[in-house]
């Protein structure tokens, strides 16, 4: 596909050989394994599995770059924000004076970025390796609700045609004078409303005409529409969700024992 209809990148990697039924497990399994931990070494290593797999599924390196400067910037907020809000455990250091350190509070947030920056490149990992096709006959073939397999189509299909129409108002205002590399914070964010004014009126044109269109194509006539493809799983398949569903059990088994948590009383 198109790079402005889909983030999909047409590859003969690990992933993109893996039925999109094992991949929808893999995913929620993740994110469900990160959300039973806070242990920073346990959600971390979730983290790099997944982006191994993205390596390892010949994800291009700007894709795979693009992903871990993201992951660097959630990290680093992360890390600065919650050690002011969470105080537990010994004190490490002071900062200004005011703010306490503490080491658990440190570890949990370290946890937290890990827990984020998981989800974002899982979910990344998922879309880059699964054309849009095969995950609406996965939802169908899992019993979803039709509207439910719409949805997901088009909110992946909307992100890289939004994100192009977002470059193309930048592009378009910048010859028309608009600055956006000068000034403090406060003033690079009001630039951006030339910006985001049209581009949210374009979003809505968009999904009006696309409205239009599924009323023209009696979109709803039918319960159950016919699925474009029928995916079955072979031996690969059933054995990756074995090793995620394995892994989920075990996770769920950890933190009813208390195992992989810096805060037992806390997500």
């Amino acid at each position: 596909m198109a790079r402005g209809i889909s983030l999909y990148e047409n590859q003969n990697g690990f992933m993109h050989k893996v039925d999109a039924r094992a991949k929808l497990l893999w995913m929620f399994s993740s994110f469900a394994l990160v959300l039973l931990f806070n242990n920073p070494i346990f959600v971390g290593s979730v983290y790099v599995v997944n982006i191994g797999l993205g390596i390892f599924s010949k994800i291009s390196w700007r894709a795979i770059r693009n992903v871990l400067m993201s992951n660097l910037l959630l990290m680093i907020l992360t890390i600065v924000l919650w050690p002011v809000y969470l105080q537990a455990g010994p004190v490490l250091f002071t900062v200004f004076g005011v703010v306490k350190v503490t080491q658990t509070a440190l570890l949990y947030a370290i946890a937290v970025g890990f827990r984020l920056v998981t989800m974002v490149t899982t979910s990344t990992v998922f879309i880059m390796t699964t054309p849009i096709y095969k995950l609406i006959a996965a939802m169908q073939q899992l019993n979803m609700p039709s509207k439910m397999c719409l949805t997901a189509s088009m909110m992946i299909r909307f992100i890289p045609v939004i994100r192009d129409e977002g470059m193309l108002i930048v592009e378009a205002q910048k010859s028309r004078g608009l600055d956006l590399e000068s000034g403090n914070m406060v003033q690079k964010i009001r630039k951006y409303a030339p910006i985001s004014i049209p581009l949210f009126l374009r979003s809505f044109s968009i999904a009006q005409k696309l409205a239009l269109a599924m009323d023209s194509r009696a979109y709803g006539i039918t319960p159950r529409p016919t699925p474009y493809i029928t995916l079955v799983m072979d031996g690969k398949d059933k054995l990756f969700c074995l090793v995620w569903t394995c892994a989920l059990i075990t996770g769920i088994l950890g933190r009813i024992t208390g195992f992989g948590l810096v805060l037992p009383n806390m997500l």
